[in-house]
Order: structure tokens, then C-alpha cells, then sequence
């Protein structure tokens, strides 16, 4: 019924050093470390299935990446 709080997290053995968070392929938070999160306003997005993904970068250039996918109704 109001905004919604995405957070994503990371880790990694050799260290991650940039963690990017993604809502249906738009970038939307970017941070050098291993938390990141943005504010989500469901109403302003249409009603159906949404991709949310996380891009996580350590020191030798690996990237991992995980995606979910949520539903606005």
C-alpha cells in the first residue's frame, strides 16, 4: 500500500568492491561495497511482474549476478 524498501547484499572471497541493485533493468542504486538498497513506489509501476536484480563486482573484475522476481497488484 505505500513505498517498499529493495536491499540487496553481497559476498564474495576476494571482496566485492560495487554492488548494483536493478528494477526491470533500470539501474537504480550503486554503491562500492556490499549493501545496497533503493525506495520502491509500487503505484507508480504497473501491475504485473517485475524484475529485480543485484550485479555484485569484486577486486578481479568477477561479476555475480541474482534476480527474483516480484509482483505489483
Amino acid at each position: 500500500t505505500g513505498k517498499i524498501s529493495l536491499t540487496g547484499s553481497a559476498t564474495d572471497n576476494i571482496g566485492v568492491t560495487r554492488l548494483e541493485l536493478y528494477l526491470d533493468g533500470v539501474r537504480r542504486a550503486t554503491v562500492a561495497g556490499t549493501k545496497a538498497a533503493f525506495t520502491w513506489d509500487p503505484k507508480a509501476s504497473p501491475i504485473g511482474a517485475h524484475t529485480l536484480e543485484a550485479k555484485a563486482y569484486d577486486a578481479a573484475g568477477n561479476i555475480g549476478t541474482r534476480s527474483v522476481t516480484i509482483y505489483n497488484r
